[in-house]
């Protein structure tokens, strides 16, 4: 069981998805253990029973500013041949989603990389009054 509290209580992950996690962020430059980790069933139970006024003082879970980034990325530059056209990309590689086996329900991470321009390519889409929707 996975559960994420958010909107009047803390945003807390609590359930089976913490074994996912062995480390957190406790700091921007600092990693501990995940203390959630070890006892997930007895910590979604605890909060199941947990008035919403008392996850805020005893959240059952890990706070989701805590997950680290499982994506890591380099700059590159692609030359198309025999132009010499340059084109700025960015390859982006790490976990890219999870995988459930059928027979033994057991998960597991699916890594993998892709190869994406730095700067997106295509004009912006037209919202429903025909205009050019430009986010900048």
């Amino acid at each position: 069981m996975f559960r994420y509290h958010s909107g009047s209580g803390p945003a807390v992950m609590s359930g089976w998805a913490n074994v996912l996690f062995p480390y957190v962020k406790v700091a921007p430059e600092k990693l501990c253990r995940n203390s959630h980790k070890k006892a997930w069933k007895d910590r979604l139970e605890t909060d199941d029973r947990q008035h919403l006024h008392e996850r805020w003082d005893n959240p059952q879970g890990v706070g989701l500013s805590a997950i680290l980034s499982s994506f890591t990325s380099v700059p590159l530059t692609v030359i198309s041949e025999p132009q010499q056209i340059k084109t700025k990309m960015r390859l982006v590689g790490g976990l890219m989603g999870v995988t459930q086996d059928d027979g033994t329900l057991a998960v597991e991470p699916e890594c993998g990389w892709a190869l994406i321009f730095e700067e997106p390519v295509d004009p912006p889409a037209p919202d429903s009054s025909g205009q050019s929707a430009d986010l900048n």
